[in-house]
């Protein structure tokens, strides 16, 4: 089955809406702690909150939409989004933007979940895995472009304007399913939600090693690309002394890269089948990990030593992420929305210890973000040999 374009884009901005609310966010938050008489680690509590949002709203629309089907959900979600951006425009404190972050997050990772759950309802593991290379492409474009977007609205338009942009994206998002997204969940598919039911779906998704082994893989792999995110502008910017506006070109490099791993998969996956491709990525993955925390370590390529191992390990990425959901998401015949509610908790919360760690050892060293990427790449590539037998297709 060949997706046309417009599905692919819808699909891609969906699953994109979590990293335009983070990513176009970030620049404004030294003038959102000066506009609403705050501090900065407070503006950051909101950063939190919206992770944590994030990761709820897994658990919550994976089930709803094995229920009520994907549509619906969808709608409920982007709505959700838009209107809670809208009033972000009008908070006079921190506390108050706290809230409508929790929900705006609530909102847009439903799409992560759904669009997951909808492609699993129509392709078989390998065209799954081609689908949400092409999907991601369209999605990484969003990260590639949000902080510069967001920082030119700040100084155009103040922060309020972000928001408005925001809500923007949300009602097109909704525009979007509403005339051009088919139901996928046929009535007869539908799963109750019946609490026992619930807990021993739940169950049957944890205790299946193959479905969790693939999950932890790709998490562990998100994870080392957020302790990127959040040690790299002091690596950059402070200890190499990067020029700020010359740091997001770097940070795109690991984008780019993504992408066109991305592309790549999408064109050799049915050939070589997703599970090779996830096994040569997560062995690149740890190799530029181990050169990162070398080069760290001694320091003989400088600067170089240090982007070009951080820029393989993150942009690897696009082979690793679309191969191991398919993977995991092919494990089960049905509940395909807690499968996916599942895997986006595992990986958001990973996500979020992983930025945590990086913080907390934060001592003015170099070394500790390249360690804690070590790290979290060698747990997933143990992860992947917890696998309990090759599938088929490889």
């Amino acid at each position: 089955m060949n997706a046309p374009l417009r599905f692919i884009i819808t699909l891609g901005l969906l699953s994109g809406l979590v990293a335009a609310a983070v990513d176009m966010y970030l620049p404004a938050m030294p003038a959102l702690a000066q506009a609403l008489g705050s501090d900065i680690g407070a503006v950051q509590q909101t950063l939190s909150m919206f992770l944590l949002g994030a990761a709820v709203s897994q658990a919550i629309f994976g089930p709803l939409a094995d229920r009520f089907g994907r549509r619906p959900i969808l709608l409920v979600g982007m709505a959700l989004f838009a209107l809670s951006s809208l009033l972000c425009t009008q908070v006079v404190n921190v506390e108050q933007l706290i809230v409508l972050r929790l929900a705006q997050a609530l909102g847009a990772a439903a799409g992560n979940v759904v669009v997951q759950a909808l492609i699993r309802d129509l392709y078989e593991r390998e065209e799954a895995a081609r689908m949400m290379s092409f999907v991601m492409a369209v999605m990484t474009i969003i990260p590639l472009l949000a902080p510069a977007v967001g920082g030119y609205l700040l100084v155009w338009a103040g922060w309020q304007s972000i928001f408005w942009c925001l809500s923007l994206f949300g009602l097109l998002a909704v525009l979007l399913v509403f005339f051009s997204l088919p139901e996928t969940l046929p009535a007869e598919k539908r799963q109750p939600l019946h609490p026992a039911s619930l807990a021993r779906a739940y169950w049957s998704i944890i205790k299946h090693r193959n479905a969790m082994a693939y999950n932890l893989c790709g998490a562990f792999v998100f994870a080392t690309m957020f302790a990127f995110i959040t040690g790299s502008p002091f690596v950059y910017i402070e200890y190499f002394g990067v020029e700020p506006h010359y740091f997001g070109y770097l940070f795109a490099a690991n984008i780019v890269l993504m992408m066109c791993c991305n592309y790549f998969n999408a064109r050799w996956v049915e050939r070589l089948g997703s599970g090779r491709l996830l096994r040569i990525g997560i062995a690149i993955h740890v190799i530029a990990a181990g050169f990162l925390l070398l080069n760290s370590w001694t320091g003989m390529a400088g600067l170089v030593g240090v982007v070009v191992p951080c820029v393989i390990s993150v942009g690897v990425l696009g082979l690793v992420a679309s191969n191991s959901t398919s993977a995991a998401l092919a494990c089960f015949d049905s509940h395909g929305g807690k499968a996916s509610g599942v895997l986006g908790m595992t990986r958001r919360g990973l996500r979020a210890l992983s930025g945590a760690i990086v913080g907390v050892l934060h001592n003015g060293s170099i070394l500790v973000m390249a360690a804690v990427m070590l790290v979290f790449a060698v747990l997933a590539w143990l992860a992947l040999q917890w696998v309990k037998k090759p599938v088929p297709s490889e």
